[in-house]
């Protein structure tokens, strides 16, 4: 299900609220309004916001003040702010309103199309924001690169492995058992094996009925990618050597290259995700893979073929939809008797 987008509007005048609240409410939204900067940090205190409206008429408040310059709360320090201005606004003052950290401009009278995309642009930048401050480490996201995703056409070409994890015989056990039952065991295990993604400093991109799919970034990706993936399968082994009711079997198939990343989709729907030949092979090998077998491509296995934690079987050439030739496999196991590292408990 998409995330419902919590939106605080903040403003004077009642028009102006009436007309946010009319415009992104069409769409989705969940807009809470303000009439002074006071009950804005009220509600700002007491609720959690994707996105800050504020109308720069505000007499009792500069934009900043709500979240950045309050510098108060940890919660709102990062909430982006969209300020409404009069068509007049100076340049000088567009100036000094971003130094002290606005986001993002929309002119009145408001436009419905530019007023959403602008809207669902800095909500998704918050987004993965939020994403990449899971991510402890030098291979997180730079922010120079999210400012770059404000520009909605712009793509970002990036070498990736992608990871796709998905469930076995799913479609059995949905059939034998009451529907909140399947709900309550898919939701378990897709949170557990989001979790073992971040731990390993990937991004979960999707799920996909019972699949997941991520990506990992910067140094080491292929080898993060892949103790991933065997700690989520070594996980699921225990489960089910425990007999636990609600054990599932996977499959898993990685594959690094270079891919696309960008928002995909219509205005009433934009999906952050990757796209590109080197996703469509990781998600194939994941397909063809067994219960708890892990499959790398050739480009990943030159990523972690120095691994001495690991062990490989060279598979005879796989043919996949997509490829004119075969293609090469390899299956990847933990060596008997290695311990997981610092990453991987």
């Amino acid at each position: 299900m998409e995330k419902v987008i919590s939106v605080l509007v903040t403003s004077e005048a009642a028009d102006v609220i009436d007309s946010v609240e009319r415009l992104l409410g069409d769409h989705g939204f969940k807009v809470v309004s303000a009439s002074s900067g006071k009950e804005a940090r009220g509600l700002l205190r007491e609720e959690s916001f994707d996105l800050v409206i504020v109308d720069e008429t505000m007499r009792d408040t500069h934009p900043a003040e709500l979240t950045r310059k309050a510098g108060r709360d940890e919660r709102t320090g990062e909430i982006p702010i969209l300020v409404i201005v009069e068509r007049e606004t100076s340049v000088e003052w567009k100036k000094a309103a971003l130094e002290a950290g606005a986001d993002d401009f929309v002119t009145k009278p408001l436009d419905a199309v530019e007023l959403v995309a602008r809207a669902r642009l800095l909500a998704r930048m918050k987004f993965l924001s939020d994403t990449v401050a899971m991510v402890t480490s030098p291979e997180r996201v730079m922010k120079r690169e999210l400012a770059m995703l404000r520009t909605p056409t712009r793509r970002l070409r990036r070498k990736v492995t992608v990871l796709f994890s998905d469930i076995r015989g799913f479609t059995r056990f949905s059939e034998r058992t009451p529907a909140t039952r399947v709900f309550d065991v898919l939701n378990m295990h897709l949170a557990r094996q989001a979790e073992i993604v971040y731990r390993h400093k990937g991004i979960v991109d999707k799920y996909s009925g019972d699949e997941v799919m991520a990506f990992f970034q910067g140094p080491y990706m292929a080898r993060r990618a892949v103790q991933c993936a065997l700690d989520i399968v070594e996980g699921l082994q225990e489960r089910e050597g425990e007999g636990r009711e609600d054990s599932i079997r996977v499959g898993v198939g990685i594959n690094t290259g270079m891919v696309v990343l960008g928002d995909i989709g219509s205005p009433r729907r934009m999906t952050y995700t990757a796209i590109g030949d080197n996703v469509n092979l990781a998600a194939r090998l994941c397909g063809i893979a067994n219960y708890f077998q892990i499959l790398i491509s050739q480009s990943t296995y030159a990523g972690v073929k120095s691994d001495p934690s690991l062990e490989f079987a060279k598979l005879p050439p796989a043919r996949v939809k997509g490829k004119q030739s075969p293609v090469t496999v390899y299956e990847v196991k933990r060596k008997e008797g290695a311990k997981r590292g610092p990453h991987q408990r």
